[in-house]
């Protein structure tokens, strides 16, 4: 089973030129996969495409097809693809919606309906795996930006969904974080899923099992 698999992707933005050409594209199940490429390039679309934030919440001209887990959630609201394949994005203001840092973490887990119980270790679980107990009770929007990334990466692993998109997850981190961040990633793999990822830095690619270059496979005319 692949985690994701594209065919004959093509799309562009109602303003704009085309994006993508006839790209397909596969991730393996259980796999780090990095896709590089250039400013402009197409990563952060491709990941919009992939977790159908593209064309519900961002409008476009699609064709083609996405598969996740070998399933063609097309027709599935993004409230349905939760469990499936969650994102974090790159403008980390766009993340978060809760006052404090307990009840943007706990948000995902009680969305799905865990029993008390597991929502509670989830949530004491992800405070501890990022080193961010002390910011529990904390102000959201007064934080840090690479201690938002930090929240926002705790409530997707709180959430543990089968696929984990990352738009550009170490920039704004100390070296501190983003050793933190990539243990989290290395965790996921072994551990709950797959993650596909948007990185330019040396360390993303050296632990990749998979980097796809969107410069050399993108298929814009």
């Amino acid at each position: 089973m692949n985690a994701v698999t594209i065919r004959n992707l093509s799309f562009r933005y109602h303003s704009g030129s085309e994006v993508f050409s006839n790209l397909n594209l596969v991730v393996p199940k259980n796999t780090i996969s990095v896709l590089s490429g250039d400013n402009g390039s197409g990563k952060t679309t491709l990941l919009y495409l992939i977790c159908g934030i593209i064309p519900r919440a961002i409008h476009g001209t699609m064709k083609g097809q996405i598969l996740l887990n070998d399933t063609d959630y097309a027709n599935e609201p993004l409230s349905q693809l939760a469990p499936v394949i969650s994102i974090l994005m790159q403008e980390i203001e766009w993340q978060l919606h809760f006052p404090t840092v307990e009840q943007e973490i706990i948000f995902g887990p009680e969305n799905l309906c865990l029993p008390v119980e597991e929502i509670r270790k989830r949530l004491d679980d992800s405070l501890a795996f990022f080193r961010i107990e002390n910011l529990r009770q904390e102000d959201t929007h007064t934080l840090s930006v690479g201690q938002k990334r930090l929240v926002a990466l705790a409530s997707l692993y709180a959430l543990r969904p089968s696929i984990l998109a990352l738009d550009e997850p170490l920039n704004g981190l100390s070296e501190e974080s983003m050793g933190i961040v990539m243990d989290f990633i290395r965790t996921y793999r072994e551990k709950y899923g797959t993650v596909i990822l948007t990185a330019h830095q040396k360390e993303a690619l050296d632990i990749a099992d998979q980097v796809t270059d969107l410069n050399a496979i993108r298929g814009t005319q």
